[in-house]
């Protein structure tokens, strides 16, 4: 029975997926450096820049967010934020005070006892040597509240000094550790931070056209080496400023950055996924009218629930915010995130942002003139878990193929109170867990009791005699 199941799960996973769908686009406020994070329990957070100081609000849905509060009391140029939420559902900001040259400290800040903490200095480019700039940190955070912080610390003149990309450590006690660099760091630029299940990765710029990700590492670790991110082969290849990643659940981690195809340009995003034991050949997504791949600073989200991948982006030449979707093994051509209106929709190293969600779909922060807005952007086809199936009437006995992921489950819907005995398998046949389900409701199974993965799940009615 299950060989059968199987087969027909390949059967529907194969069906093509070309498009996605953006849902209405929401105001938050006026602003722009914005910045959006996600938890499992499907609460958005968003961060960014405005005139009356920089704001925070959070919310169930990008039309249910709570008015907005000011992070720092008086603080008017925070640039580069970048704010995560960590498997508790705290919240973690970094960002650096100043705009290019002026960016000469980066600070860290998190929500305690229902407060932001006042700002921790984390990097000054006036404390080290030879260095002008301290500035587009990245900030990653476990479930025990160990803390590590990228940064780029620079001369204006040596954009490609061994000792660009940094980090630094921070204890659950608020300890911070010494600011270092990578070992053996040849060519850097703006590293970035990532967590997943406790481990720690790194992704930071080795050489012109070799790009490494270390991890996963435990708190705490000096961070050097690392694999390499297949590098593309095209004519005086560039590949600087503004790489980032994601790592889903099944540790599949997607790698986007910009890049620059000749020294005149033009440039365009490129990505790299790592399934397996190593990354991909990384796809060229196609030229875009800018001559300098420090203009796009593409930021990626997976999203677990369907597979797709997400990479939005800023284009400076056009002033537009973009984005491209990954579904089916097959990239979806140049689409904007807000085309309603024609308005600035970049700042500076700053473009669109992006989030998953739980279920399908992910969120994008984008900003379109003076104001900063939140949307959804949902893929099309099939959902991985198959969620909200609903059982047929007087059914007696099925089964169900699920996904259960980091922020996915497998939903089946009872519409009468018949009761059920629920076997739960690994797709070897190794039954790992069981259920009752005996109310007209939607029987659950997420992430929790079970690793993630897939697995067969065996309904059976119960008849009395």
């Amino acid at each position: 029975m299950h060989r059968s199941i199987i087969c027909f799960l390949i059967l529907i996973f194969v069906v093509p997926i070309f498009s996605a769908s953006l849902e209405d686009a929401h105001k938050l406020g006026a602003g722009d450096q914005g910045w959006v994070a996600t938890h499992t329990d499907g609460t958005i957070h968003v961060v960014y820049r405005s005139n009356q100081g920089n704001k925070y609000q959070k919310g169930s849905a990008p039309d249910k967010m709570e008015t907005a509060t000011t992070v720092v009391p008086g603080l008017t140029d925070m640039y580069n934020p970048k704010l995560i939420v960590d498997p508790n559902g705290v919240p973690h900001l970094v960002y650096q005070k100043g705009l290019a040259g002026a960016g000469t400290t980066t600070w860290y800040t998190t929500i305690k006892d229902g407060k932001w903490i006042a700002p921790e200095k984390v990097s000054d480019s006036g404390e080290l040597p030879d260095k002008k700039r301290s500035y587009v940190p990245d900030v990653a955070a476990d479930k025990d509240g160990n803390i590590l912080v990228s940064v780029w610390n620079i001369d204006n003149t040596k954009y490609r000094a061994p000792d660009n990309a940094m980090y630094r450590w921070r204890s659950p006690e608020g300890i911070w550790g010494e600011l270092k660099s990578i070992t053996g760091n040849t060519w850097s630029s703006l590293p970035k931070v990532e967590e997943l299940n406790g481990g720690f990765y790194y992704l930071y710029q080795a050489a012109s056209t070799d790009w490494k990700v270390i991890g996963p590492v435990e708190a705490g670790s000096d961070l050097s080496g690392g694999q390499a991110v297949n590098a593309l082969n095209l004519d005086v290849a560039n590949l600087n400023e503004g790489a980032n990643l994601d790592i889903a659940a099944d540790s599949t981690i997607a790698v986007a950055s910009s890049l620059r195809r000749q020294s005149d340009g033009p440039s365009g995003i490129f990505c790299s996924i790592k399934k397996e034991d190593s990354f991909d050949n990384p796809e060229y997504l196609g030229d875009l009218p800018t001559k300098h791949e420090g203009d796009m600073h593409p930021n990626i989200a997976i999203d677990e629930a369907t597979g797709a991948i997400v990479i939005v982006f800023q284009n400076t030449a056009t002033n537009f915010a973009s984005y491209y979707v990954y579904e089916n093994e097959e990239w979806s051509s140049l689409q904007r995130v807000y085309p309603e209106a024609d308005d600035a929709q970049t700042a500076w190293r700053t473009g669109p942002s992006v989030a998953d969600i739980p279920g399908p779909g992910v969120v994008i922060s984008v900003r379109n003139g003076d104001d900063i807005y939140l949307r959804k952007l949902i893929p099309e086809g099939e959902v991985l878990s198959n969620h909200h199936q609903t059982v047929p009437q007087n059914k007696t006995v099925f089964s169900q193929l699920g996904f259960i992921g980091k922020h996915t489950q497998t939903s089946v819907y009872f519409p009468s109170n018949d009761l059920y005995n629920i076997t739960v398998s690994t797709i070897d046949g190794k039954i790992v867990g069981s259920h009752q389900q005996a109310t007209a409701q939607t029987f659950n199974v997420s992430e929790g009791k079970y690793q993630q993965g897939l697995y067969i799940f065996d309904f059976k009615k119960v008849v009395n005699p």
